[in-house]
């Protein structure tokens, strides 16, 4: 449903050309277990990528620190990313804002993670 959703938002918008939808089933805290990601990251230093979009902030990771990093290294080589929860694009929006979401997105996870083993 993802894939279909992102495929037709990307083609319906006349400025944006498709690179392709990137996706892992993997959990987004470990990133050596993210194959798509690893693609689309590759990808953006290769020039085939100048605009990441991604539903938010917690589905581009888990780990805030990984998130800031990545975020950094992607705007270094002028590579944006559009985090459709929020509005945010990562090359207009000031650091702070998006250092203080990918923070909340770990707690956020980190407190799923504890629930789930709670329940078991």
């Amino acid at each position: 449903m993802q894939t279909e959703y992102y495929t037709k938002l990307i083609n319906s918008n006349t400025e944006w050309v498709s690179a392709g939808v990137y996706s892992d089933v993997a959990s987004g805290l470990r990133v050596e277990k993210r194959n798509g990601y690893k693609e689309m990251i590759r990808n953006c230093k290769k020039g085939k990528i100048d605009l990441i979009i991604v539903k938010s902030i917690s589905r581009f990771g888990r780990d805030a620190l990984e998130i800031i990093k990545q975020i950094r290294f992607l705007k270094s080589i002028n590579v944006g990313i559009y985090f459709e929860i929020g509005g945010i694009n990562t090359m207009t929006t000031p650091a702070l804002t998006y250092e203080i979401l990918a923070a909340a997105a770990e707690e956020e996870s980190f407190s799923k993670s504890e629930n789930i083993k709670w329940g078991i």
